[in-house]
């Protein structure tokens, strides 16, 4: 049983929102081993770090990761990952306070924005890149795209991050968080396209989908592991305001590393190398294959899997409000990732790219 100072995980119990159907015993030991070896070397709070203790529910988002770390926690029902979740958010730094608190500023509160398609996030990603101001504020060399962006453009930024909105019913909080999903899986996987290089995610894109994979377990009731008749869950306007956070920080994401060449024709028409009549399962068999994945493409499979079962309940929505990642566009992005992963090993280069908008990114990624 999993408590607040051991990682037990199950093939059986702990199957999560997503897991393919050869879950084993050995798989879940060896991943509860490493887990209780991380926490036991390399807790968050054995560094010398300065701390911050402000702002928790900012730092939350602290460039995702302490919310990624709290869903693995909460889907798996382990104890000890949600504790070091929060250990985690206690510390992280509060870079994203200028953005947050600027769109929820009491000037905004008499002319609030609405939550129709004219604000879906596609629209706003439209008008963004049309904001000269915004897309000059990010600079290749900066060494904190997003303090640099909030230095040059904040006000433009807010502006725009401040049109998302999501409203406060249950079909309303469903609808944003497949957007949100549909949003991110684009915006991460249209700009790995290059008119002369392979395929390459951004390294820092791929955290925005992969966080996106947890958001629906913070918008249900879950059981609790201390009680099992208990449930948990979060107040109607804490769901909502947790997912139009996330959503706004994708933008502001989006913006830091100036992605402003968005492929939607190359993704849509991309061949993969594998011909496999079931690529799902492809995918997922061959990314176990890689001996030096840490981590990241895993998840970016699984979210999207998880994106395309959220966005495919909701067709009507998806013309409406603009989404651009339909049809088998999930799953090219899903063969596309496990494609490049197999380039990069093959040509012993980068197996991503940090801020994609800029040609210097892609000067180790080999040419088409």
């Amino acid at each position: 049983m999993a408590t607040v100072d051991r990682v037990k995980l199950s093939p059986t119990k702990h199957r999560g929102i997503y897991s393919v159907p050869e879950l084993t015993h050995k798989s879940a030991d060896k991943a509860s081993e490493l887990l209780q070896r991380n926490h036991e070397n390399y807790h968050v709070f054995f560094n010398d770090e300065h701390f911050h203790f402000a702002d928790l529910f900012v730092e939350l988002q602290g460039y995702y990761h302490p919310l990624i770390h709290l869903g693995f926690g909460i889907e798996f029902d382990q104890p000890l990952l949600i504790a070091e979740a929060l250990g985690e958010t206690a510390i992280h730094e509060n870079t994203l306070l200028p953005l947050l608190k600027g769109v929820e500023h009491p000037r905004y509160s008499s002319n609030p924005a609405s939550s129709g398609p004219e604000n879906s996030q596609f629209a706003i990603l439209e008008d963004i890149q049309k904001d000269s101001r915004l897309k000059s504020s990010v600079r290749f060399n900066d060494p904190f795209k997003f303090r640099a962006m909030f230095e040059r453009a904040l006000e433009e930024m807010v502006g725009h991050a401040r049109r998302v909105q999501v409203g406060l019913s249950e079909k309303e909080l469903k609808v944003e968080r497949a957007e949100m999903m549909n949003f991110c899986a684009y915006f991460t996987a249209a700009s790995a396209q290059h008119s002369t290089h392979a395929p390459r995610l951004d390294f820092y894109y791929l955290h925005s989908l992969n966080c996106g994979l947890f958001m629906p377990l913070f918008m249900v009731p879950r059981k609790t592991s201390t009680d099992p008749k208990g449930m948990f869950e979060l107040p109607l306007a804490t769901r909502a305001r947790l997912l139009a956070w996330k959503s706004r920080v994708d933008l502001a994401s989006y913006v830091s590393r100036a992605g402003w060449k968005l492929d939607h024709h190359g993704l849509a028409s991309y061949v993969p190398r594998s011909d496999a009549t079931d690529p799902w399962r492809d995918v997922f068999e061959r990314i176990c294959d890689v001996d030096n994945d840490d981590g990241h493409f895993a998840k970016v499979l699984r979210a999207l899997a998880v994106g395309k079962r959220e966005c495919d309940a909701y067709p009507e929505e998806a013309i409406k409000r603009g989404w651009k990642i339909h049809g088998n566009m999930w799953t090219k992005a899903a063969q596309m990732t496990m494609d490049s992963i197999d380039d990069a090993m093959e040509t012993n280069s980068p197996k991503w790219i940090t801020t994609t908008g800029f040609e210097e990114a892609w000067i180790a990624v080999p040419k088409l």
